[in-house]
């Protein structure tokens, strides 16, 4: 072909887009060709290569073994010209010739959990088939099929991202094409981006409900759980101590036989303990993961501080999730607790929340009429609802997975498009066993982040201020203008 780069064949090659979700079509075009005779016939190579952020701009830049992630052949044809487009060039016989991975993965089917009971093995297979899906995009080869008005792209390739659990890429990553003619460089295709955060964020959903589903499934079918609460052997040794007398006789011997019935269970089922934020943390561990990000997520870890969830909330602003302080009444909370009011203030003032500097604000979108004493606001002291922030209520509870942290992050939990997913320290692993709280489940039951006005005794979710952190590309609406304090 004989043609070298720095002529007007660079000009040839095209995306059909620069920027694309995780999962999309991203496509190569061949446009007008310097000289036709020479090109056309030509089979040309293609190695994709993923970028490193502000690292790899195409000069020379060094790339490892992980940042290569496809190559494929296919030969330049041209077509008969068109009414609307002169001579087409496309590509045909396309191959992909590398031997990576480039198949995603299906349903997770047939998990099963055993344990040796009684000296006999026994096993339990899980109802539950989560399906995550890898950080990918798909690579399409423009095919000459005419369509009107633009460009045909064939059939997508799957290119999955390789190498993620060593390096950190923030979710988003640069796609570049080298093209070559034999061991001729001819085009440098550059800086299409793919961002992956709704992969992410599907595999996080998808990881909380399979956790959930997993749990209610051993209750059914064996009576035992998956897990039980992190504080639950301190809760039964309080009853068992009685040091305060608070406890009847048949209490404390109930919490014996509970505490040595745990013992058993944990050794004999590998019972796992879980707390409101372990929920949120296994969650995203396995997201990540799934995701094959988990080099991301080692990094955000790192920022949690003596198990606060606040801390672990400023890893994700640093990381690009926008922060939100919710606070349903700042003048009139509904506990009767000035501290809502007080770090309300200060919060709605551009002060730091506990180390989270939040962006956004959702406040007095629910204005207490009654406190939970009894006593009854006068309505002309009542607070106003702010019709601006119930607006962005309404789509905060759209956001299909966000890191909830309630009051000073001292209780975190997850809101799922509208639902909060919980867990609760002191619950208890049994079917047949009630808790101190009169119920038997560690993970809560899925309760909405604010009163369902079709259902008021619906539980709700009782934490009457904090703050919430949404992931990249899912909080799209204009920057909230400040509350006056």
């Amino acid at each position: 072909m004989g043609v070298k780069a720095g002529t007007d064949f660079l000009r040839s090659f095209r995306f059909s887009t620069r920027s694309l979700s995780g999962g999309g079509v991203l496509g190569v075009t061949l446009e007008a060709l310097e000289d036709p005779s020479e090109a056309v016939g030509k089979t040309l190579r293609f190695e994709v290569w993923e970028q490193d952020l502000g690292v790899d701009e195409g000069k020379g830049a060094k790339k490892s073994d992980d940042d290569h992630l496809a190559t494929f052949t296919a030969r330049v044809a041209e077509s008969k010209p068109m009414e609307y487009r002169e001579t087409y060039y496309f590509f045909e016989d396309v191959k992909r010739v590398d031997a990576y991975e480039h198949r995603l993965p299906g349903p997770e089917r047939g998990r099963k959990l055993s344990a040796t009971v009684k000296g006999k093995p026994q096993s339990w297979t899980l109802k539950a088939e989560p399906h995550y899906v890898p950080a990918h995009f798909e690579l399409a080869f423009e095919d000459g099929t005419p369509t009107r008005g633009g460009y045909h792209l064939g059939k997508g390739h799957t290119v999955l991202f390789r190498g993620q659990e060593r390096e950190r890429e923030r979710m988003v990553y640069e796609v570049g094409v080298d093209v070559y003619y034999e061991d001729t460089l001819l085009a440098l295709l550059r800086d299409a981006r793919v961002d992956c955060n709704n992969l992410l964020v599907q595999n996080l959903v998808t990881a909380a409900e399979t956790f959930l589903a997993d749990q209610l499934d051993m209750l059914e079918q064996r009576g035992i759980g998956t897990h039980y609460g992190s504080r639950l052997q301190g809760r039964l040794q309080a009853v068992i101590d009685n040091t305060k007398g608070r406890y009847s006789a048949a209490q404390v011997k109930q919490a014996r036989e509970a505490k040595q019935r745990l013992k058993e269970d944990v050794r004999t089922y590998g019972l796992e303990k879980g707390s409101c934020i372990g929920y949120a943390l296994m969650t995203l561990e396995l997201g990540y993961r799934k995701t094959r990000a988990s080099a991301d997520w080692k990094w955000i870890r790192g920022f949690m501080s003596k198990g606060r969830g606040t801390t672990l909330a400023q890893g994700f602003e640093a990381s690009g999730w926008t922060g939100i302080y919710y606070n349903r009444d700042v003048d009139h909370p509904e506990d009767g607790d000035s501290w809502h009011r007080k770090r309300g203030k200060a919060t709605l003032k551009g002060k730091s929340f506990f180390g989270c500097e939040l962006s956004e604000s959702i406040v007095d979108y629910l204005p207490t009429t009654e406190l939970e004493d009894g006593t009854t606001i006068a309505p002309a002291k009542r607070t106003k609802l702010d019709k601006a922030s119930k607006a962005r209520l309404d789509e905060l509870l759209k956001v299909p997975w966000a890191l909830l942290n309630g009051r000073a992050g001292s209780h975190v939990a997850m809101l799922i498009s509208g639902t909060v997913y919980e867990i609760h320290w002191t619950g208890l692993p049994w079917r047949d066993y009630p808790s101190p709280r009169n119920k038997y489940e560690v993970f809560d039951d899925r309760k909405g982040f604010v009163p369902d006005p079709k259902d008021p005794d619906a539980p709700t979710w009782g934490f009457l201020s904090g703050c919430v952190h949404v992931p990249p590309g899912f909080w799209t609406l204009p920057k909230a203008k400040a509350k006056a304090p």
